[in-house]
């Protein structure tokens, strides 16, 4: 479930940056940092998967929401709070619960 949303996300970045990317009006090194972050699928996965497992998002959607346009804000935003936040949460707990049966069932085992 995760990688599908991040493999939906790294799509639909890198395509809505592509234009941008095109566009020779605007400054060559904003480009380049967005070909380079964002330019290819490989690289926008690769990008997703750093924001969602290092916690450094500001580091990538900054440049897109100042550079190319603050409409991308609302993007991460929602990436963020539902992704990062929610799946991750969700995904830890279970783990945590799993973790917490077992040490359950092992004291148990130690007082019979």
């Amino acid at each position: 479930l995760l990688a599908i949303f991040m493999v939906m996300g790294a799509l639909m970045l890198g395509n809505l940056l592509q234009e941008f990317i095109a566009d020779t009006t605007q400054d060559m090194d904003q480009r380049e940092w967005i070909w380079q972050h964002y330019g290819t699928a490989l690289r926008s996965m690769y990008t997703l998967y750093e924001i969602t497992f290092a916690g450094n998002w500001p580091t990538y959607a900054r440049p897109v929401i100042d550079g190319v346009s603050s409409y991308f804000a609302v993007l991460f935003l929602l990436y963020i709070t539902l992704i990062v936040f929610a799946v991750i949460r969700v995904i830890t707990a279970i783990f945590l619960k799993d973790t917490l049966d077992a040490a359950s069932n092992d004291a148990e085992q130690q007082v019979v």
